[in-house]
């Protein structure tokens, strides 16, 4: 699909691609940004998953956690560079985000709060995975990138 990005002044059009491939034990997905305008485009692309490990809410933190590079606990939040995470819990199998490329990573839990007869509960919903690109296109460059979304069986 085209669409035009508003880049300061400027309108740039855009082609933008996300294709999904479901697999046996999950599913890729291509992300492709052209630019098709007249001038650089310098823009920052954020992927973001949610990923909803099925636990139980009233669960000890180490019930969940998530690995890149080293072990981190549910709670902690994560900013640096990798091309892979791996969400992991006690009885479940693992769920792994890998990428084609290096991308910087943000992760960081996802909680709501939740009215209960016990009073307002902050219930866990999964851990949030934000893959991001600064990215400098010239006319007719393209940004391309894979991200696998499968299970560990």
């Amino acid at each position: 699909r085209t669409i035009g990005y508003h880049y300061d002044a400027y309108k740039t059009p855009l082609f933008v691609e996300k294709r999904i491939n479901v697999n046996d034990h999950g599913y890729d997905t291509v992300y492709v940004v052209e630019n098709r305008g007249e001038q650089v485009l310098e823009t920052v692309i954020g992927l973001e998953y949610h990923v909803a490990p099925k636990i139980n809410r009233y669960s000890k933190d180490d019930a969940i956690r998530y690995i890149i590079d080293v072990e981190h606990g549910v709670n902690e939040y994560y900013t640096g560079v990798s091309r892979r995470v791996v969400v992991k819990t006690s009885i479940y199998p693992d769920i792994i985000l890998e990428s084609n490329t290096d991308h910087e990573i943000w992760v960081a839990p996802i909680y709501s709060r939740a009215r209960t007869e016990k009073g307002l509960l902050d219930v866990f919903q999964g851990i949030g995975v934000l893959f991001i690109d600064r990215v400098s296109l010239k006319p007719g460059d393209r940004f391309e990138t894979l991200i696998k979304h499968y299970v560990n069986l």
